[in-house]
């Protein structure tokens, strides 16, 4: 299973993620709940000022899809499930990724299995 997480506006691929005593749950408990797991964090420019463009929305969309495509090249690696957990504007990126009228999420997605 990979499991992605991603922040939302004024967010952190780290900090979001972080408890003030600096427990990194994504690192330093997730692991043990789910063993084999791949853990990513996404991090993109969250500003809240530049955030809502829809430009912007689209193009960490485009990235967030790269980065995940590049993780998942091997034929095992992408059959591997996907669990997206999001925070926020983090939810709107990865609806991006995954609408039907992105033309590319067939290479992520596969709809025979």
């Amino acid at each position: 299973i990979d499991i992605v997480a991603v922040h939302g506006m004024m967010g952190d691929a780290y900090k979001t993620w972080t408890h003030s005593n600096g427990h990194f749950w994504l690192r330093d408990s997730l692991p043990e709940e789910v063993p084999g797991a791949r853990i990513f964090s996404y991090g993109y420019p969250a500003k809240v000022v530049f955030s809502l463009e829809q430009g912007r929305i689209d193009d960490h969309a485009s990235t967030l899809l790269e980065e995940l495509l590049d993780a998942r090249r091997g034929a095992e690696e992408q059959k591997r499930p996907i669990i997206f957990i999001c925070h926020s504007m983090g939810g709107i990126v990865v609806k991006k990724v995954l609408s039907p009228y992105n033309p590319t999420i067939h290479l992520l997605v596969e709809k025979d299995g």
